[in-house]
């Protein structure tokens, strides 16, 4: 009786996490079948054709921040940008490895930080700290790390 209590209690912490990557594949499936993607990705091309590699990247982590930070699941968050940055690295001439490690950077940074992250969140209610709190302490590490890891991935992509 207690296994099935404590099975059905892990089943259910899942379901918020199942719930999102579902609704994130639901958007791409929407997207793909809209042609939205389509319109997305052509307009995007536009954007990085001619734009350097290290650009490219740099813009991968910028934009996956404020993504990461509506879209904390990881899985969830690349569901739903893998259909469009796959694409984009290959018009922009980007490995797909380079274009990946910007995103997993981007999402990284915004759950250091975003309000929506269970664990930063569950983290600093353990901790007793407040979340501004936590932010004036941690933005200059988090701007240090911003910096560098672009720095990194630009020119990983720009020399490979």
């Amino acid at each position: 009786k207690e296994t099935v209590r404590l099975i059905a209690a892990g089943a259910s912490d899942m379901m918020g996490p199942a719930l999102v990557v579902m609704l994130a594949g639901g958007v791409s499936v929407i997207m793909t079948n809209t042609q939205t993607l389509d319109t997305i990705l052509y307009s995007m091309e536009r954007l990085v054709s001619g734009a350097s590699a290290g650009f490219f990247v740099f813009l991968t982590v910028l934009v996956n921040i404020p993504l990461a930070a509506l879209i904390p699941s990881s899985s969830g968050h690349g569901a739903l940008a893998m259909p469009l940055l796959a694409p984009l690295a290959d018009f922009a001439q980007v490995s797909r490895a380079n274009t990946i490690t910007a995103w997993v950077m981007g999402h990284g940074l915004a759950l250091m930080m975003a309000p929506t992250s269970v664990v930063l969140v569950g983290g600093l209610a353990i901790a007793k700290v407040g979340y501004n709190k936590y932010l004036r302490f941690v933005w200059p590490l988090l701007l240090a790390l911003f910096i560098v890891s672009t720095l990194m991935i630009g020119a990983a992509a720009t020399f490979e």
